[in-house]
C-alpha cells in the first residue's frame, strides 16, 4: 500500500490558523477556486462538529 502521509512542508505550523493552513495546501496543489471552497467548507464543518463534541463532553463531566 502506498504511503499517503502528508508532506512535512504541508503540515500545520505551530500557531497557524486553520484557514491559513487550508490556503497553503490549496496553493501547493494549485487547486481550482471550486476545490478551495470545498476544502474550506470541510474544514469549517469539521471545526464546528469538533467544538460541539467538546462542549458535550465538558457538560457531561461537569
Amino acid at each position: 500500500m502506498k504511503d499517503i502521509s502528508m508532506n512535512k512542508k504541508l503540515q500545520i505550523k505551530k500557531g497557524e490558523p486553520l484557514y491559513k493552513w487550508v490556503n497553503r495546501i490549496a496553493e501547493h496543489y494549485n487547486l481550482s477556486k471550486e476545490m478551495k471552497d470545498v476544502l474550506s467548507e470541510v474544514s469549517k464543518e469539521s471545526y464546528i462538529e469538533g467544538s460541539i463534541d467538546a462542549q458535550k463532553i465538558l457538560l457531561k463531566h461537569k
